[in-house]
């Protein structure tokens, strides 16, 4: 897919989740991220290697990466 990256998101990015929509980046540990919702909520961990990682826009400042399901 030509939007996808290697790029990983790092603390401080923001991801769109396909499930949980815009996520704040906590921590990233190899394949491992924990977000959570831009509105507050709680910390959810999600695994990378499930979904394709979207090249980055930039919004507010802050790179924002889409999270698509794999498949």
């Amino acid at each position: 897919d030509d939007d996808e990256t290697e790029e990983v998101p790092r603390y401080g990015d923001r991801v769109d989740h396909f499930v949980f929509g815009l996520c704040d980046v906590m921590t990233v540990r190899e394949e491992r991220m924990k977000i959570r919702a831009a509105s507050g909520g709680k910390l959810r961990e999600i695994h990378l290697g499930a979904m394709k990682v979207l090249k980055p826009i930039v919004e507010d400042g802050r790179r924002v990466f889409k999270l698509v399901k794999k498949g």
